[in-house]
């Protein structure tokens, strides 16, 4: 039974998913902390989803009551 071809996705697609900034993106691939991008064309690059979706799940997740939570006022 053949697998399902790997899904790519584009530069928009990976910054939408990640919640990444353009340059954060571009500074965590030239450190090796992101998966390394396809070359799809001469000027084209993508990322292969599972790739991406691998990177988002080891990413620590925040504390409660730090990033977006709301503080309570007693």
């Amino acid at each position: 039974m053949a697998h399902p071809p790997e899904k790519l996705i584009r530069r928009p697609a990976v910054l939408d998913r990640t919640g990444l900034a353009s340059t954060t993106l571009d500074r965590l691939i030239a450190s090796g902390g992101f998966p390394v991008p396809v070359r799809t064309s001469p000027a084209t690059i993508a990322w292969r989803q599972s790739e991406v979706s691998k990177w988002i799940k080891t990413r620590p997740r925040a504390a409660c009551g730090s990033v977006g939570q709301p503080e309570v006022s007693k």
